[in-house]
């Protein structure tokens, strides 16, 4: 997650280093760029260009490192600190609860998030607040909080939504529908599903779509429709190459297919599926098994 301070300069940092690396090859720019960063970092006798150089180097670690993200932010955290930069230090905040999110320490994040919270509230930050709240519901998730916290808390982060961030109101209310659906809420969810739905097709999201035409699925299966539920798996199925962060996407949906045919005792129709997507399935065993092959096989 890119937070929004500096970015301009941020940029420019990594004009430059770009530049000095352009003689390597791919694989040596990767250590390259680090050691870039990492030199501009101790050559720097400016506290606000340390800030920056410590912000690209945790940015640059996140996908591949978590942990060596984690040293340079609790460097940039003591930092801002201690230069009494509140904008950054609720950056730090951010980061983080993201880390350690990410690292699978949850209390840890929890604990990050309970001292970051109030001081956004304080600073009338919205982005901070949004995120914080966005990692807080997660991470109560993880705590096995009850389905009506997880409720409070996505309706807490909806509340700090920017204006015309149409992706982040998109998937906060996919979140909030998925809860309503475990408290068997359905009506509500459907509600908060056709809103999302919405706002994936007016800003054409098709990975949006696919996967609320999914969840569709799940709460018409929850309610015995199978003429609904196989319409939207169908739909979803169709467009399970929009489904780029969720690769076992294609198994589940002809899993669930398979459910949604067998409440209407025509389970064997789920073989057109089976002979269209037969390529692309075919690591997918476990999932086959669960299929039943046996039973739907001619």
């Amino acid at each position: 997650m890119v937070f929004q301070s500096n970015q301009v300069l941020r940029v420019l940092v990594f004009f430059l280093v770009l530049n000095a690396e352009g003689a390597f090859s791919q694989e040596s720019v990767l250590s390259t760029k680090a050691k870039n960063f990492i030199s501009l970092l101790e050559k720097s006798a400016s506290k606000t260009d340390q800030l920056i150089y410590l912000d690209s180097l945790i940015e640059y670690f996140k996908p591949i490192d978590f942990k060596q993200a984690l040293f340079y932010n609790q460097q940039y955290y003591k930092l801002a600190k201690a230069t009494g930069d509140v904008k950054k230090e609720l950056d730090a905040y951010q980061q983080y609860a993201s880390l350690y999110y990410d690292l699978d320490k949850i209390d840890s994040s929890f604990y990050w998030l309970k001292q970051g919270i109030p001081i956004a509230e304080q600073q009338q930050d919205t982005s901070a607040l949004y995120v914080l709240n966005f990692y807080r519901a997660w991470v109560f998730a993880k705590q096995r909080k009850s389905n009506e916290e997880l409720i409070a808390a996505w309706k807490e982060t909806a509340k700090w939504i920017g204006q015309g961030d149409a992706k982040r109101e998109m998937n906060v209310k996919r979140a909030i529908a998925s809860k309503y659906t475990f408290s068997n809420k359905l009506d509500t969810a459907i509600q908060y599903l056709n809103e999302a739905f919405a706002i994936a097709k007016a800003t054409d999201d098709k990975s949006g779509m696919a996967k609320i035409y999914m969840s569709l699925g799940n709460v018409y299966y929850m309610q015995m429709l199978y003429p609904q539920t196989i319409s939207y798996y169908d739909k979803a199925i169709k467009r399970h190459h929009h489904f780029a962060d969720d690769k076992r996407a294609l198994p589940k949906l002809v899993y669930n297919l398979y459910l949604g045919f067998k409440g209407q005792d025509s389970v064997t129709k789920v073989k057109k599926y089976l002979v269209e997507y037969e390529a692309e399935l075919e690591q997918f065993s476990d999932i086959l098994t669960r299929v039943k092959l046996g039973e739907v096989k001619s």
